[in-house]
């Protein structure tokens, strides 16, 4: 549990530390009780926030391996909330890395197992579930079903009291809604996301809602704001060595810079971000820091 509050806190190297004491403490023998205990196969579904962590170093293939070997574990568990819970964390991961494909498959597994009980259901797991099935649905051109499946989602997990992981939805919501082309609305979204950053000290989903506050203020032509939102973006990324983080925001630094005729600029820090990736260049924001890369403007300034 240490793991994951270090990982919501955004301190991802004290995260690493308890999850690393993890894999040499779990026995196997002694999940039922721990189960009972805590109504979950706790150290299986949190294993998930260890893939977050990886994402986020950008080591894409281990973050993946993480977040399945959580739902292989949580399967052997036979306990079907933990199954449902490790599903929607491991979409939630495959977010962070952008692919949608990955996301919707995890995520609609896990709707099918939280919906199965008679009474309640699994109202959390389902919550996250919904919201990524609807992010992955804009980015798959529906726009306006993929925002009201979030907005479904988002009521759910309000619906619980929770607020942990808002910043999060606010961050993806914000993303959708300027992709529908509601510019104001995805501006309050990701104002939001700030505020709840700040007033819970949430700060794992600093680098997302930063990107997306930007990319709002980019579409509504005050670039000035955006840069200041980038920055912000990547210097979370810096200081926690998240290199996914550092290419996520540093691309759109360099493509602003690029933009306004500081092309040289813009490569001299691309550059060496790009550089530092050895595998997922199949990833879309790895594509396009290539192609920013490989064109001809942009070794000019």
């Amino acid at each position: 549990m240490l793991g994951g509050i270090f990982y919501y806190m955004g301190k991802i190297s004290q995260s690493e530390t308890w999850f690393g004491r993890l894999r040499a403490a779990y026995d196997h023998q002694e999940r039922r009780n721990i189960i009972v205990r805590f109504g979950e196969d706790t150290p299986s579904t949190t294993w998930c926030f260890h893939g977050f962590n990886l994402a986020w170093l950008g080591h894409f293939d281990m973050a993946s391996a993480a977040v399945r070997d959580a739902v292989a574990s949580a399967r052997r568990a036979e306990h079907p909330y933990s199954v449902a819970n490790a599903l929607c964390r491991a979409a939630a991961c495959h977010v962070i890395l952008r692919d949608p494909v990955r996301a919707a498959s995890y995520a609609g597994q896990c709707v099918a197992i939280a919906r199965e009980p008679r009474e309640l259901g699994f109202p959390v797991p389902l919550a996250m579930a919904t919201v990524v099935l609807g992010w992955a649905s804009v980015l798959d051109g529906e726009a306006r079903e993929g925002l009201e499946q979030m907005r479904d989602g988002i009521a759910r997990w309000r619906s619980t009291g929770a607020e942990i992981a808002l910043p999060f939805y606010c961050a993806v919501l914000s993303e959708a809604m300027l992709a529908s082309g509601d510019i104001d609305a995805a501006l309050a979204s990701a104002d939001e996301g700030r505020r709840l950053s700040m007033e819970n000290s949430e700060h794992a989903w600093d680098c997302l809602v930063y990107c997306s506050h930007g990319d709002a203020l980019v579409a509504s032509g005050e670039l000035a704001g955006a840069e200041v939102d980038y920055q912000t973006a990547l210097s979370w990324a810096r200081e926690r060595s998240a290199k996914w983080g550092e290419l996520y925001a540093g691309l759109r630094l360099a493509r602003l810079w690029r933009s306004d005729g500081r092309a040289g600029r813009a490569r001299e820090l691309l550059t060496p971000i790009h550089g530092w990736f050895t595998e997922g260049f199949d990833n879309p924001v790895l594509k396009d820091a290539k192609a920013l890369l490989d064109e001809p403007s942009a070794s000019r300034s």
